[in-house]
């Protein structure tokens, strides 16, 4: 039973739950992936012998070791060419991204801001995320707002906004504090009112997933699902080809 978990049909069955891989023809997919899948799937299974439970697939199981390795990969590399004209060949007239941040300046009248591509000892980019996954999320459900920074910067934390926040602290913030449009943080600046007593009617709420448990296919989930994800993978994502089947608790 166990060897026909690596088959092609359990591949076809495997790709059916992630259609986000391959859309219509699956043909040439599978062919590029499907070798990765069986030696992940044979892995998997040399290791039932000495764990006391199941393990299910996750999105990375088709993913070959040099994929996952390059995605790891942060190191800067020299491409080979010089800084000479190099034309790019379109194959599509128009590109549209599926999650574009809005177009801002991160950069207004404030040394911190200012700083914010340079090496510093303020870290201000837990507000930048913040606002990102609140503008995603918006356009999952059709809005198109653009949402204050600087309400973030201020209200998060009593404590230095240069020290950062962790992340615990930031999902209770986004259930508790919510976000504001840009358009009602510059009517409050400019009316000399205090940004953080914005009224509670002006703010938006946002439903925070949080993966918990030892089960990090969870992470895997929220993203394979489209969820904007408030996160850094700093883990071996060769562990997570496959994860403990949760479903035998």
């Amino acid at each position: 039973m166990a060897e026909g978990l690596c088959t092609m049909e359990a591949y076809d069955s495997y790709l059916s739950l992630y259609p986000m891989k391959c859309t219509n023809d699956c043909d040439e997919y599978k062919t590029l992936h499907f070798d990765a899948f069986k030696k992940n799937c044979q892995d998997m299974l040399s290791k039932a012998v000495y764990t006391p439970y199941d393990m299910e697939y996750t999105i990375l199981m088709d993913f070959s070791l040099d994929d996952l390795a390059g995605v790891m990969d942060v190191k800067q590399k020299y491409s080979g060419k010089g800084s000479y004209f190099d034309a790019v060949d379109t194959y599509q007239d128009a590109y549209e991204s599926v999650f574009t941040t809005m177009d801002r300046d991160f950069c207004p009248a404030d040394s911190n801001w200012i700083q914010y591509a340079k090496p510093n000892d303020c870290s201000l980019s837990w507000v930048t995320m913040i606002v990102n996954a609140g503008e995603r999320a918006l356009a999952m459900v059709g809005g198109n707002d653009r949402l204050s920074a600087e309400f973030v910067k201020q209200c998060y934390t009593q404590e230095d906004p240069c020290n950062g926040l962790q992340m615990s602290t930031i999902v209770s913030d986004l259930k508790d504090i919510g976000l504001v449009r840009e358009s009602d943080a510059d009517n409050a600046v400019a009316s000399r009112e205090d940004l953080c007593s914005i009224p509670q009617s002006k703010r938006l709420r946002f439903d925070v997933e949080k993966a918990e448990g030892p089960n990090r296919g969870a992470l895997m989930n929220l993203i394979a699902e489209g969820n904007p994800v408030l996160t850094l993978l700093s883990m071996d994502m060769k562990q997570l080809r496959f994860v403990k089947d949760m479903r035998e608790e």
